[in-house]
């Protein structure tokens, strides 16, 4: 199976199938060139598992992946890293804050609880 495309864009220009069945899978390709529907969407669309169809998914998947834009997805895979980086150090920080909310802020107002300070209204 054969699927040239424009340059720089999922618009298919023709297809070629060769082997059993191809009249049945080139239906896909006539269809999607006749209504200017690119291989991106081809890829989106359900095909049924496990039929001849399926070549036709796996073909636009085979298209996708050699036109995938690497300088963005370098940027993203950077950007990811240094989120799960900040990530880790905040929850760091919340743990922290958790133990001390635990350990310092909790005893202090248990004991203005059992003093009857808070329904007094009274402040230490």
């Amino acid at each position: 199976m054969k699927v040239p495309s424009v340059p720089g864009s999922d618009r298919i220009l023709g297809a070629t199938i060769v082997g059993e069945h191809a009249g049945d899978l080139i239906v896909e390709y006539v269809s999607a060139m006749r209504h200017g529907i690119g291989l991106e969407k081809i890829l989106r669309t359900i095909h049924i598992y496990p039929t001849l169809a399926e070549a036709n998914k796996h073909a636009a998947g085979n298209w996708k992946r050699a036109h995938a834009p690497q300088r963005l997805l370098r940027w993203v895979e950077r950007y990811h890293a240094w989120m799960r980086g900040c990530r880790s150090l905040s929850t760091q920080v919340l743990i922290v804050l958790t133990r001390a909310l635990v350990y310092i802020v909790l005893p202090i107002l248990r004991s203005c609880v059992f003093c009857n300070c808070v329904k007094s209204g009274e402040r230490r």
